[in-house]
């Protein structure tokens, strides 16, 4: 309060002394012996101190004044008031010329000469000979002065002249006036010589100045008096201001102790006195450093149809943050906390099986794999499609079509490295609930590749494997993303069936060893006898449970036209074709197979095929390890065995017949008879051996670890961060199908150098965001990576968290379990894990993080009491210590000090406690209400104060007080509301403070959710925009308060309402908009267990809090259509359809018929309002 300030008792200037001194002279008459004789103008004249003074003291504001008078009436006033006018300048300029002349101040008259000279080219060439002609310028100057205003020169264009002139005059005079008073022209006075009696009357004046001083503190002393010791009220100190300093460690410095009030350098102040801070409490520093930084983000859309009514998983995206020093301040590129959305940014989710079973080499092959799950997770799976289905326009089957059809990659090992195959999902029966079984079928031809074994060279990945593998991987980011269907899924069995055909991929051996099949072979050898034996197998065929197996062999130039007719010269035996058989040993009884074929004409068939072979996998390994390779396994061959005719192909009876032949010949040769000699034995050729075989093998992995499944089995699921085992060596780690994650938005940091149970502190550095932490507090996880699972951190060992659960800059500690390991495949066994985490609905109010830094300390300014005034410090002013810490290798600030306040001055010390005086320290005005809530409560940062003058919803004798908490930091709410315990603080307090009779109610604000539709026709030249840069946009005009750091009595304040018509304007302005159409705006309240709700389009183009203890907030999110600007009803982006606030929809009139199942609805005119959750908080969705 101005009027309050203490008088001064005097206030006249030395200079200003003179001058009353120069009135007064001339008013006392001068007298000698008691009579008058004359005045005293003989003692003061000529004395140019005075004529000076009068000069500086010149008030040439009457003349401005006069100036504009004259102008203004040029047609009616005497040209006789212009001269007189201009002779009063001109004289004040003559007397600066004298006083430049008497002193020889060369700086005036060259001011004079300057500022003049063009005045007029005639008349004004007065001072290019000032020296010669000092006496002669008044005269010529108005001689000339007369002759330009003189009445026959009375013509229009003069009052332009003189307008000219006087400013020209007058704005000198103004120039000299203050360089005068620039250049301490009382300091050069006071050395001039003057006569005595004027130096003493100067001198006076001059001390009259120390007088003065105390004169004028008596009123201000007794002030202080009376506040200070009466009233006892005392000035606001000073609050230091701080900043965070970052210390790193020497290396081998694993842990330090910092003491508390550790001083740090931080430059000198104006009067070279040192600038310290000091820690306010002892700091563990850790040598521990960042080595690893990523984010995942598990997202569910809003916007994805039809996952968003299953609040269904849209998308997964994962993003490696690079790293540069130890302390991380000097990051390329922000990023967000959690992860963002972003299409270069999208992973990889979905699982993978490694058997030998898979292992096909060549021919036509098939493959089904059967998953079966457990009727409990299989029943969760239907009831999510079911619910898509019920709250859409899909049908179960295009459900089914939608997510399983070309909506997978399937990738396996193949020959030349990681092959995508063409496959088909069977779910029918599992939506049916006939089964709880899903099949996927597909299917290699003979010219394709084979599906060999995984070989890190030839397919790159993280796979510790030796078999074949198959990767199974839904496609992300679509609006039909089969994960959140897919994750429900809990394995019971796996079933794979695999058939192939034509297959020559086969390895054969017999007695004299592996047979080269390059060339017709002899299949038996090159002397067949009975009991040998033939080896038919395939790396392929291990594990196998082989079925239908059939073996086809082409023989290469049989006996024409058989056996019977190629023997029938041998006599010791008899070679009939059905006599040649072999048999699979072992088996009980043996098979029995025919080895050569006869055709209905009795000649041989060139081939012979093998059909139904028994497979018994319990057989001995054969044949001898001896004859096989090195990486062929033993129990994938089949042996066969020659057992009759006994005689084999008669290698061993061959001798014998040709003795009998030579007898016969000499016997039959006297009868002049001739003979045939017996053919030589036999030896089968083949061509080559063609196998077809169908295997079906089962996995039960509730048997897994009791080691009953015979056959090598894993299964791997595939994460963004990594590939893990979910089986493998009889070992469970997860029964899931796939990765379990939960819609959240995490950050992964690997530490290195920690100790396991020190304390960890850490730094976030955060951008402005719009975030809400209230909604996001009980979310916000820390976790610590102990062995191969995840650990949520007790709370208790949280020490100190100022980040507002990752919504704001600060630092976070806590105490490291000492349980700390790493054993995940995922992860480096060199990093302790961490993880922080939130859920995925408030990502995108969270900031992008610039930094996160180890060992942060706050420190503040040192001996605060020392300082009056002060300035922050820069950034980088801290760097040592006052004294040398060995421990410490480096210091960083980089960032400024803030926070802080000067002690309070004497006049707002006196404002306030004034204007407690007046009110005798009770409220009377609304601003005493908000002045005393503001200096009392910190934690406020807005006060509405409703009386009954402003609401007739409040009382007489009442006043409603609505009020929000501080941020914890620009555009950052730590809640929306207070709770009861600060409340009923405010209210006593203020209460107590009141006059009897006045009741005091305080609120907290209720919230109004708007929600903006639109559609925008887009510029051909631009590309879609992002949603996020639109909302940003449209929530800025929603409630400009989140934006403003200081709106107090802003006319951003809460309260205010919102113009659809100025946002629509602002839409307009953004460079890739064309045009808005349909644009309008939603209220969602909720009151009294209903919602209600206004639309813009009925007519309403300015929406209003419903009450004065509403706000506005913005939706959750926005429905905004883009349109092609040449073609305007070709939609780009999301349709607007069923317009969706919060969990209530609303719709258009002609969408009702499809809402008729629907119950509790509530018609208005323009719009359906189907209330689906009634008992919904009155924070929406936000």
């Amino acid at each position: 309060m101005e009027f309050l300030k203490p008088p001064d008792i005097e206030t006249r200037t030395p200079n200003q002394l003179m001058l009353h001194l120069l009135e007064f002279y001339q008013q006392i008459p001068f007298r000698e012996d008691h009579q008058v004789k004359g005045n005293w103008d003989e003692l003061f004249k000529d004395q140019l101190l005075f004529f000076q003074i009068e000069l500086f003291e010149k008030k040439l504001d009457v003349f401005q004044r006069k100036r504009e008078i004259l102008l203004n009436n040029w047609e009616v006033t005497p040209f006789a008031k212009y001269q007189n006018f201009l002779s009063e300048l001109i004289e004040l300029v003559e007397r600066w010329l004298s006083l430049s002349l008497a002193y020889g101040i060369e700086w005036i008259w060259k001011e004079i000469r300057d500022s003049l000279k063009d005045i007029h080219s005639d008349r004004l060439q007065l001072f290019h000979n000032i020296n010669e002609e000092q006496n002669s310028l008044l005269k010529t100057f108005l001689r000339e002065d007369e002759k330009a205003f003189s009445v026959e020169n009375n013509i229009a264009y003069k009052k332009q002249e003189f307008e000219d002139y006087s400013y020209r005059i007058l704005n000198c005079l103004l120039h000299l006036q203050r360089n005068v008073k620039r250049k301490d022209w009382a300091q050069w006075i006071s050395t001039q010589e003057h006569p005595p009696h004027i130096g003493l009357l100067y001198g006076f004046s001059q001390a009259f100045e120390l007088v003065k001083k105390k004169l004028n503190q008596l009123p201000q002393r007794h002030l202080d008096f009376y506040y200070q010791t009466v009233l006892q009220q005392q000035k606001k100190k000073a609050t230091p201001d701080f900043t965070y300093i970052f210390i790193q460690l020497k290396e081998g410095v694993y842990q330090y102790e910092l003491p508390n009030h550790t001083l740090f350098k931080a430059g000198t102040n104006p009067d070279e006195t040192p600038i310290e801070f000091s820690n306010y409490q002892p700091v563990t520093l850790s040598g521990a450093k960042i080595t690893h930084l990523s984010t995942l983000l598990v997202h569910a859309s809003p916007q994805n149809h039809p996952l968003e009514t299953a609040k269904g998983i849209s998308g997964i995206y994962y993003k490696n943050i690079p790293l540069k020093e130890r302390n991380h301040f000097d990051n390329p590129k922000p990023w967000k906390l959690f992860g963002k959305p972003s299409e270069n940014s999208l992973t990889t989710m979905g699982w993978a099986i490694a058997s030998p079973l898979f292992y096909t080499t060549s021919g036509e092959r098939s493959y089904q794999l059967n998953f079966q799950f457990t009727e409990e997770s299989s029943q969760k799976a239907r009831l999510l499609l079911k619910k898509m289905a019920d709250k859409s326009s899909y049908s179960l089957e295009q459900l089914y079509h939608y997510f399983f059809y070309e909506n997978f990659e399937v990738r396996i090992t193949a020959l030349s490295g990681w092959k995508s195959v063409s496959y088909a999902f069977k779910v029918h029966d599992f939506l049916n609930e006939e089964s709880n079984s899903i099949q996927l079928i597909f299917h290699l031809s003979a010219k394709e590749e084979a599906w060999i074994s995984f070989n890190k060279k030839i397919h790159p990945s993280a796979y510790e494997e030796k078999y074949p593998l198959i990767e199974i991987v839904p496609k992300n980011n679509t609006s039909y993303y089969p994960y959140s269907f897919l994750k429900q899924l809990v394995w019971k069995k796996c079933d794979i069936e695999i058939e192939v055909r034509n297959s020559t991929s086969i390895q054969l051996y017999n007695k004299h060893g592996l047979i080269d099949q390059s060339a017709p072979f002899p299949l038996l050898g090159v002397n067949p006898t009975a009991n040998d034996e033939f080896y038919i197998g395939n790396t392929e065929w291990s594990h196998k449970n082989l079925q239908n197996l059939t073996i086809a062999i082409e023989w290469d130039q049989l006996p024409y036209p058989n056996f019977e007719n190629y023997y029938q010269e041998y006599e010791t035996g008899c070679f009939k074709d059905e006599d040649f058989q072999i048999v699979t040993p072992e088996e009980k009884p043996p098979q029995t197979h025919q080895l050569f074929n006869l055709t209905k004409e009795g000649k041989l068939n060139t081939s012979t095929s093998w059909k139904n072979i028994l497979i018994n996998k319990k057989m001995p390994g054969i044949p001898p390890a001896s004859l096989l390779n090195l990486n062929e396994n033993r129990d994938a061959f089949i042996p066969f065995k020659l057992v009759s005719p006994k005689y084999g192909f008669g290698q061993g009876i061959y001798r014998n017949e040709m003795i009998n032949f030579s007898k016969k010949q000499i016997q039959f040769s006297k009868k002049k008879r001739p003979i045939v000699p017996p053919n030589p034995p036999f030896v089968p050729y083949a061509k080559r051996l063609i196998v077809n075989y169908k295997s079906s093998n089962s996995i039960n992995l509730g048997t897994i670890s009791k080691k009953e499944n015979t056959v090598p089995f894993s299964i791997y699921h595939l994460h963004p961060l990594g590939i893990a085992p979910a089986f493998k060596n009889n070992h469970i780690s997860s029964n899931r199908l796939i990765p379990n994650l939960k819609k959240r938005g995490y950050l992964y940091m690997g530490v290195q150098q920690l100790i396991p149970g020190q304390s960890l502190s850490l730094y976030f550095k955060l951008k402005k965001s719009f975030a809400n932490t209230d909604y996001a507090k009980n979310t916000f996880l820390i976790e610590y990576l102990d062995g191969d699972s995840w650990k949520v951190l007790d709370q208790g060992k949280i020490l100190k968290s100022s980040i507002s659960e990752g919504t704001s800059s600060g630092t976070l500690s806590f105490k490291t379990p000492s349980s700390l390991s790493s054993h995940h495949p995922f992860f480096s066994t060199e990093n302790y894990w961490f993880r922080f985490s939130v859920d995925q609905k408030f990502i995108s109010y969270i900031g992008d993080c610039e930094c996160i830094v180890t060992n942060p300390v706050t420190v503040s300014r040192h001996q605060i009491e020392n300082y009056n005034s002060y300035q922050h410090i820069p950034a980088q002013r801290i760097n040592s210590t006052k004294e040398t810490i060995k421990e410490i290798d480096k210091i960083r600030q980089p960032m400024p000090s803030i926070g802080g306040k000067n002690a309070e001055k004497k006049q707002e010390f006196y404002k306030r406690v004034s204007q407690r005086l007046q009110h005798k320290n009770r409220m009377v005005k609304t601003n005493d209400y908000k002045n005393l809530l503001y200096e009392n409560f910190e934690d406020i940062k807005w006060v509405k104060v409703v009386t009954p003058a402003s609401s007739k919803k409040v009382k007489a004798g009442e006043v409603h007080l609505v009020m929000m908490p501080r941020f914890k930091s620009l555009h950052e709410m730590s809640e929306l509301s207070f709770n009861g315990t600060r409340i009923n603080q405010i209210k006593n307090f203020i209460q107590a403070k009141t006059f009897p009779g006045i009741g005091i109610k305080v609120f907290s604000p209720l919230p109004e959710i708007v929600k903006v539709y639109a559609n925008l026709v887009i510029n051909a030249h631009h590309s879609i925009p992002s949603l996020e840069e639109i909302n940003q946009v449209i929530n800025e005009e929603i409630a400009p308060w989140l934006a403003n750091h200081d709106f107090k009595n802003s006319d951003k304040a809460p309260d205010n309402s919102f113009n659809i018509l100025k946002l629509t304007s602002r839409l307009k302005k953004l460079a890739f908009v064309k045009e808005v159409k349909n644009c309008g705006a939603i209220k969602l309240s909720y009151t009294q267990g209903n919602y209600n709700y206004t639309d813009t389009a009925e007519g309403e183009e300015i929406l209003e809090p419903t009450s004065y203890k509403n706000i506005f907030i913005p939706a959750e999110d926005h429905k905004i259509s883009f349109y092609k600007e040449e073609c305007s009803n070709e939609i780009l982006g999301n349709a607007i359809g069923g317009m969706v606030v919060g969990s209530d929809l609303i719709i258009k009139k002609q969408d009702i018929q499809k809402q008729e199942n629907k119950t509790n609805t509530e018609k208005k005119e323009n719009y359906h309002l189907v209330k689906v959750n009634p008992k919904k908080n009155n924070y929406g969705n936000y």
